[in-house]
């Protein structure tokens, strides 16, 4: 004997299906129109590198060397003149949480931090000054006797790539 079962059919299944399908369509659009007129703006990549950070004297004062031991180049201090470096900022954090801006030493050679670089930070009568050779560390003066941070920053995203410390 076979039996057979009612078929239970919702008069809205068909209504509800096209309905939804519509409410897809209509949203896809919405969000790739705003893509492409810039009211919903793409994210930048953030750059990333690998540092290696240490504290040694030079002529009986602190240094501080990193050196970039492989990722994005960037671009130190100043704004970068091509898309495709990352501009970074060096700061030096005390332990009250205040930010001090690094500069470029007078001499320094070049702006652009890439893989097997070397960058010297040191303290001076000016101010906190970065170079790239050692030769350019000028009236060098040694680091405040508390606890501090380096910070690099990725300038665009207002990320920190490195803090690397205390000290």
């Amino acid at each position: 004997m076979i039996t057979r079962r009612a078929k239970r059919v919702s008069p809205y299944g068909n209504f509800l299906s096209v309905i939804m399908i519509l409410l897809l369509t209509v949203m896809l659009i919405a969000i790739i129109a705003t893509v492409l007129f810039g009211t919903m703006p793409l994210l930048k990549k953030t750059g990333y590198f690998t540092p290696q950070v240490d504290i040694f004297s030079i002529q009986g004062h602190e240094v501080i060397r990193v050196l970039h031991k492989g990722g994005d180049s960037f671009v130190l201090n100043i704004t970068p003149d091509s898309p495709r470096y990352f501009w970074m900022g060096i700061y030096i954090e005390s332990r009250d949480g205040l930010l001090q801006r690094v500069s470029p030493a007078p001499g320094i050679s070049k702006y652009l931090f890439e893989q097997g670089d070397m960058l010297y930070i040191f303290r001076s009568t000016n101010g906190y000054l970065f170079t790239n050779s050692p030769s350019n560390i000028e009236d060098p003066g040694n680091f405040p006797p508390d606890t501090f941070y380096l910070i690099l920053k990725d300038a665009d995203q207002k990320i920190n790539i490195v803090r690397a410390g205390p000290f």
